[in-house]
């Protein structure tokens, strides 16, 4: 699935070997310029563009920091933040009322 959008039927795999990013067509050619996914399907092996030398491709701007802002959002445990969720108890079967659907 695409790194950008988790989709696109058409994806482009990163050919670094310690790369796992894929980008799709769409999102390449919207996002870094028309024409881009197809020069980058020509080049083989591509390069996406978390592990080209350029921070600049198009709209798309790797951060200096992207990996520590990574592991900042995985670390972090914001689940303390939140109330939990509530949880009710089933209704037994004999209980149970009909639903009454409008349509």
């Amino acid at each position: 699935y695409c790194t950008i959008c988790c989709g696109g039927r058409e994806v482009l795999m990163c050919g670094n070997n310690n790369c796992c990013r894929c980008f799709c067509v769409e999102c390449v050619d919207l996002l870094v310029g028309a024409g881009s996914a197809q020069a980058a399907i020509r080049e083989d092996p591509w390069n996406c563009y978390m592990c080209c030398s350029k921070n600049v491709s198009g709209i798309l701007r790797r951060r200096d920091d992207w990996t520590t802002r990574l592991q900042m959002f995985f670390a972090n445990n914001h689940d303390q933040d939140f109330e939990p969720t509530r949880l009710y108890s089933p209704v037994a079967a004999e209980k149970r009322q009909p639903i009454r659907v409008l349509s």
